[in-house]
């Protein structure tokens, strides 16, 4: 059984999703990331799964696949999500849980029996092409977010949930894993992002809410191409969120007049990018959003800086999320293959990926 779900951007409310009320745009691109469970995929199987689950001590073995960055095969190796994925399953879930999927109770494969040590169900995450082919670097793409949601799809399939049928089950427990795998921060938009696809509206809360666009099929229609560049300097995120809550400390509410007035220019900014129907239009909400990140990133030491293009340009670019190690191109007149020739850097032709989670049968 394979799962996967496509990468994610945030092209703008970078910082202002982490607080209730801030929003945010993010888009769902290529690639995508993959997961797969082997074992004992029955009824009986799925029991015996869910069983061990809630006495702590599930026989599982999970693999996680980053590509030049290595392999790891937990729990003879450290992989940070897996505990996190579990410790919040076990917390919301209900230990009497209907088995959802159909029955599959065929004799196991043949093949010699496991040995009492090793796992009776193995999970393995392929995030490899979310991590750069030299020295093994994040992109920028969301890789930790794609693989808690990978994870907790595949341990809700193995209790007997249909993952595809229990999305906001799915997001909150993602949700609980991934502020456990970050030590309480995170929004959510990637999560959210990688589970719905296309592009999305999102406001940070708790709990958080969002809204499926259709601004990928608007854009296309209109003639433009999206590239990305990978240019920038990698930021870890939570270190970046807080750096943003020490310039706007947490519950400080209604009387820290600075985090107003941001969110109130960022949200405005937001609906500037959702109402644009025009090229122009676009462009000038991209580089109103362009300038208020850059401005934050030196407020905050975290630079977001994306490139400026010069009069009569066809293009204009964004950074996405924290930092400027990955920065969103819009252009109009260039083809897919061809990015704007004046832009000052390599880039890469991106493609927003329509569906979120889906169930396939090959990676």
């Amino acid at each position: 059984m394979t799962y996967s779900v496509p990468a994610s951007l945030l092209l703008a409310g970078e910082y202002a999703v982490t607080r209730p009320g801030g929003e945010g745009l993010a888009l769902a691109v290529s690639p995508r990331a993959w997961v797969s469970l082997q074992g004992d995929l029955s009824s009986r199987g799925r029991a015996a799964f869910r069983r061990d689950l809630f006495r702590e001590r599930p026989c599982l073995g999970v693999q996680a696949l980053q590509g030049s960055a290595g392999t790891s095969h937990w729990p003879d190796d450290p992989l940070p999500v897996v505990q996190p994925v579990l410790t919040a399953l076990t917390e919301i879930l209900p230990r009497d849980i209907p088995d959802q999927n159909p029955p599959e109770d065929q004799p196991p494969q043949p093949g010699t029996p496991p040995r009492k040590k090793d796992p009776l169900w193995t999970i393995t995450i392929d995030t490899s092409r979310f991590f750069s082919a030299r020295g093994g670097l994040k992109q920028g793409l969301g890789s930790s977010a794609a693989a808690t949601v990978l994870l907790t799809v595949a341990v809700l399939h193995l209790i007997g949930l249909d993952p595809l049928r229990n999305k906001p089950l799915l997001f909150r427990i993602a949700h609980r894993a991934h502020r456990l795998l970050q030590g309480g921060r995170g929004s959510g938009y990637d999560l959210a992002c990688s589970i719905t696809g296309g592009t999305i509206h999102f406001t940070g809360g708790d709990p958080p809410e969002w809204t499926p666009l259709e601004l990928h099929t608007q854009w296309a229609a209109t003639g433009l191409s999206l590239f990305s560049s990978t240019s920038g300097t990698p930021v870890k995120s939570s270190a970046a969120v807080e750096a943003f809550n020490k310039a706007f400390p947490p519950g400080s509410g209604i009387d820290n007049h600075a985090l107003k007035r941001f969110l109130k220019r960022n949200n405005a900014v937001v609906e500037a990018l959702r109402q644009a129907t025009s090229s122009e239009e676009l462009f000038s909400a991209l580089a109103r959003a362009r300038e208020i990140s850059r401005h934050l990133g030196e407020q905050i030491g975290v630079p977001a800086a994306a490139p400026i293009p010069s009069p009569g340009s066809h293009w204009q670019a964004k950074t996405s999320g924290a930092g400027d190690e990955q920065i969103i191109i819009f252009a109009t007149g260039s083809s897919r293959e061809g990015a704007p020739e004046d832009y000052p850097g390599e880039s890469t032709s991106l493609t927003v990926e329509p569906l979120g989670l889906i169930r396939e049968e090959h990676p």
